[in-house]
């Protein structure tokens, strides 16, 4: 059966949405999530074997990643759609476990910073919002776009050697 793919990140995956409606069955299996809504309301797409692969926490390299994954490790595919998130989404990682110890950082407001609270990390809010705003002076937002197009480029090239159709979604990103 041919396949729809879908990658991204929390706003794919469908993360939090429990959190916003106690109840109502999980995340993935939502509805409402825009990834089922296409699936179920798009002509082209009902027949299709739904595939989501969204992640919580994923920035674009992840996401890239993902989705060149996807293209190699699965056949058949019909349609993928590839929802980009925030500019900049830091991920760290910080231990060498088999068990996840990365942590994702992303500005949230001028002030703020949102992260997964890990309780085996000792560190405070107050020292990852230091750490970014030192990050932030070095990273100038035009390499993000720059590697984004990039990565746009060559899934449109991998997903045109498989016959596969691709969209791009902004999820996240600073722009309309």
């Amino acid at each position: 059966m041919k396949k729809v793919v879908f990658t991204g990140c929390s706003f794919t995956t469908g993360h939090g949405w429990n959190a916003q409606r106690p109840g109502e069955g999980s995340c993935v299996d939502h509805p409402n999530l825009w990834v089922n809504l296409c699936h179920s309301q798009i002509p082209q797409l009902k027949n299709l074997e739904l595939v989501n692969l969204g992640a919580s926490s994923c920035n674009n390299a992840d996401i890239f990643q993902s989705t060149v994954k996807a293209i190699a490790d699965y056949s058949n595919i019909d349609t993928i759609f590839c929802q980009w998130t925030a500019m900049p989404r830091y991920k760290f990682s910080v231990g060498f476990e088999f068990d996840r110890t990365q942590e994702a950082v992303q500005p949230l407001s001028r002030n703020k910073v949102g992260y997964e609270d890990n309780p085996r990390i000792g560190w405070s809010r107050e020292y990852l919002n230091d750490l970014l705003e030192r990050v932030r002076v070095l990273h100038h937002l035009h390499r993000e776009i720059v590697k984004l197009v990039e990565y746009v480029n060559i899934l449109k090239k991998l997903s045109s050697q498989v016959n596969a159709k691709i969209y791009f979604v902004n999820g996240f990103c600073p722009w309309d």
